[in-house]
């Protein structure tokens, strides 16, 4: 496998939305991930798929910058394993293999005008007058 990737599906049509290539992904994570995972069902920071390389471990990658600047709606997001199957013979004795993400999409997500979370921090240096 050389890279993934991943597509923006956006429910119900509406146009082409590019796949982000993701070639550097941070791995070796700790924690199973089963299929494609989110952090969060509204503007999604984060996805999350099994690590090909250890068994229990994952990758994750950065979407939050590419989710901010999509059409408002619904997604899914889809991953494509990309580049070459290992030679007849030598399947499992590669290192890099077929990540085997299965389901290869994510639950249903939205893009909303804005975040409906509360901020992670609470503003500092405000004074009452």
């Amino acid at each position: 496998m050389d890279y993934v990737a991943l597509w923006f599906v956006l429910t119900g049509g509406g146009g082409y939305v590019p796949p982000m290539e993701v070639r550097a992904p941070i791995c070796g994570q700790a924690g199973l991930v089963v299929g494609v995972l989110v952090d969060r069902l509204v503007n999604p920071r984060t996805v999350f798929w099994p690590d090909p390389k250890t068994v229990g471990e994952h990758c994750r990658i950065d979407v939050a910058e590419r989710v901010v600047s999509m059409p408002f709606g619904e997604y899914h997001f889809a991953t494509t394993e990309m580049g070459k199957l290992p030679a007849p013979g030598t399947w499992g004795t590669n290192q890099e293999h077929y990540i085997g993400i299965d389901p290869h999409t994510s639950e249903l997500w939205r893009r909303v005008p804005m975040d409906l979370e509360p901020p992670s921090v609470a503003p500092t240096g405000l004074r009452i007058r």
